[in-house]
């Protein structure tokens, strides 16, 4: 049962995905989209994590601190891939939010919590940094729209990558609250500044903030459940499979799950590039769990 349900969870992290394309398409390419969509995410996100940890959210000051950090990281990530994912496609986001979170967070935990070092470590490293810098050696198209995909592609890159990070020292904390309190003030803190910055941008008028449309608002509901939902069956899972098996299978599968998704929701090509990308990554996923 646990293995049917670790197959559900990597369908709907990649199903989240292509929806976040289907939103970016429906709303302007403008930071106003991506914040009305946090904003909806964090407001969705903290009824599910108050839910999870049975209302008992009262934080301490070192949670709120890494909560705080964690927002900014959050937003900065949401609204990147919102914004990349009309310039790029559903798989190459996916394949970056995977490598940073490999290269960043071991490059980080070898410099600054003298994690062990291992050929494979290293090797699965290299392969993500590889992955992240081998489109500026690429002799593909380098219109201004690829170029800015790339950009935002790589600001993700580091972004969830460093998130990467800040769970790493939040799991070897001793004096924090749980995971779901983390969490719930991560989306309380994105809340009034999503509000703010909308109001800010209707009274500058800059471009229209109104054209999000009711169908964008609910797509944006159904990715946040979608989102927690995930969360909820990771949570289940984990405690059936070891920590090796969860890494290796679901970044492994949702990519695969993913490149699906985006031939089958928006036609896009898998060429032999992408094609390799994904079996780069994938090999890096592993190699990085060994």
């Amino acid at each position: 049962m646990v293995y049917i349900l670790f197959f559900v969870f990597s369908f709907g992290t990649a199903l989240s995905a292509a929806l976040q394309k289907k939103y970016s398409k429906m709303t302007l390419n403008s930071v106003a989209s991506g914040e009305i969509f946090l904003f909806i995410m964090s407001v969705v996100s903290v009824i599910f994590y108050a839910f999870s940890s049975g209302f008992d959210v009262v934080p301490n000051l070192p949670t709120l601190v890494y909560s705080a950090v964690l927002a900014l990281f959050a937003g900065g990530s949401v609204i990147s891939a919102i914004l990349a994912l009309r310039q790029a496609s559903v798989i190459t986001v996916s394949i970056f939010q995977n490598s940073g979170m490999i290269a960043i967070a071991y490059i980080f935990g070898v410099i600054f919590m003298q994690e062990t070092v291992s050929v494979f470590n290293i090797l699965a490293c290299f392969i993500a940094l590889f992955i992240a810098i081998q489109p500026i050696f690429s002799k593909d198209d380098k219109s201004k729209s690829t170029l800015i995909g790339y950009i935002l592609c790589l600001i993700i890159f580091f972004i969830d990558g460093s998130a990467s990070c800040l769970y790493k020292l939040y799991a070897t904390s001793t004096n924090v609250c749980p995971n779901s309190v983390l969490c719930f003030w991560a989306n309380v803190f994105l809340i009034p500044y999503t509000v703010s910055s909308l109001i800010l941008k209707r009274k500058k008028a800059v471009k229209k903030t109104n054209n999000i449309g009711f169908k964008a608002c609910g797509m944006a509901i159904i990715i946040s459940v979608l989102n927690c939902a995930s969360t909820l069956l990771s949570i289940y899972i984990l405690k059936n499979i070891s920590l090796t098996f969860y890494t290796i299978g679901a970044s492994s599968i949702t990519l695969i799950f993913s490149s699906i998704l985006s031939v089958l929701f928006y036609g896009e090509q898998l060429t032999k590039k992408s094609v390799l990308t994904i079996i780069l990554s994938i090999c890096s996923v592993i190699l990085g769990a060994l």
